[in-house]
């Protein structure tokens, strides 16, 4: 069973607008089939199955959509993200029931620290694709007691992977091989299987893709790896000897430099192209590097600085000078085929994004020429 998020597309949207929006592609009974040219060759049958809960009785859908904006609405104005839509999909071969599909729903929002006996939730059952999926729709803030709900504590992905272990187990689906967590019906706890993938082991897809292509590491691997060493150096150290100073001296003999602005922490090779810190990885975050040294961020004092300074351009010419080539493990066909497969699906969803951002243009340009024309053939 896989989980997935749908993010809000347009943020100027109104809470009201995008619930009507959501709940009415939800409860759509049927959507047209197409074929590879674009055009309509039948109809399928998408929802099966809808139910609303927490809305006034009685209301038809347009204005239980109206009641879920206006409580969404007022919530706390620094609240974000009111309203969650997820998405819970079954292989393929797994038929659930509308009871089942209820049943997972509820599991999971109760476990996210929702109470669906009060809050306001909606969930829709999809069977127009190969893999059988379920849409829920969460209001976080709660009708009766204006509460507004923390998922899983901040943590939703952690706790939503537990709660699929769990609806897998009860409801006997097939559970994914790879999958992070299990049930243990003996203890009633998921238990964690496998690690999660350390973000010191990989880059992102466009450095990734020039390390295919040229056969060399990227910028960003050569920071993740000399970030990792030094790292492993801080914890290596008795806690009384940390200090920042010496932290900024790691990050300097290897040719890095670590920097506090107003979102966080970032490293630099180059003095140009910042990485935040925390996307380096976890350990290195400047909450983390605040916890293990022991006290909050100092800069480099004056006299520091030009001494530091002249130690990472050395190193910087050192690693200029040599070659960085790749590990044969990192460039097999297989990694090569699965970078290719989610480049294509990346660049299809940018020609689609450029597509789409095209055609508002040149409506709003037709606008403007129908309002700019108007007046004179009135006259």
């Amino acid at each position: 069973m896989i989980l997935r998020l749908i993010k809000k597309s347009n943020l100027g949207q109104s809470e009201r607008s995008y619930a009507r929006a959501v709940m009415e592609y939800i409860a759509t009974p049927e959507v047209a089939l197409l074929n590879e040219s674009g055009h309509k060759k039948g109809i399928v049958e998408k929802c099966s199955h809808y139910a609303v809960h927490g809305c006034t009785s009685g209301l038809d859908l347009r204005h239980q959509a109206k009641e879920f904006g206006m409580i969404a609405e007022s919530a706390d104005c620094r609240a974000q993200h009111v309203l969650r839509h997820y998405v819970l999909s079954w292989p393929s071969g797994e038929h659930p029931t509308p009871t089942q599909a209820e049943d997972a729903a509820k599991i999971f929002l109760n476990g996210l620290g929702y109470d669906t006996a009060s809050a306001m939730w909606m969930v829709g059952l999809h069977v127009n694709t190969e893999h059988h999926h379920v849409h829920i729709f969460a209001n976080r803030q709660n009708p009766d007691t204006s509460a507004l709900v923390n998922e899983g504590n901040g943590w939703w992905v952690k706790e939503g992977q537990r709660l699929i272990s769990k609806i897998e187990y009860q409801q006997g689906w097939k559970t994914d091989p790879r999958a992070m967590y299990k049930w243990n019906p003996h203890t009633q706890v998921a238990e964690k299987t496998r690690k999660a993938k350390n973000k010191f082991d990989y880059v992102t897809a466009i450095p990734r893709g020039v390390e295919l292509r040229t056969g060399k590491m990227s910028e960003e691997r050569l920071i993740k790896q000399a970030t990792k060493r030094i790292l492993q150096e801080l914890t290596a150290m008795p806690e009384s000897q940390r200090n920042w100073a010496l932290t900024h001296r790691a990050f300097a003999a290897y040719g890095l430099e670590f920097i506090k602005n107003e979102k966080g922490g970032v490293i630099t090779l180059d003095s140009i192209r910042h990485y935040p810190a925390s996307k380096v990885a976890d350990e290195v975050s400047l909450a983390s590097l605040e916890h293990l040294i022991g006290s909050t961020f100092r800069k480099p004092r004056k006299r520091e600085q030009a001494e530091l300074e002249q130690i990472r351009s050395e190193r910087r010419r050192l690693i200029a000078s040599q070659p960085h080539p790749l590990p044969p493990t990192l460039l097999s066909a297989k990694r090569r085929a699965a970078y290719m497969a989610e480049y294509g699906l990346t660049r299809e969803k940018w020609r689609l994004q450029e597509q789409r951002l095209r055609h508002f243009e040149l409506t709003a340009r037709m606008r403007r020429a129908q309002q700019t024309t108007r007046p004179v053939n009135q006259q």
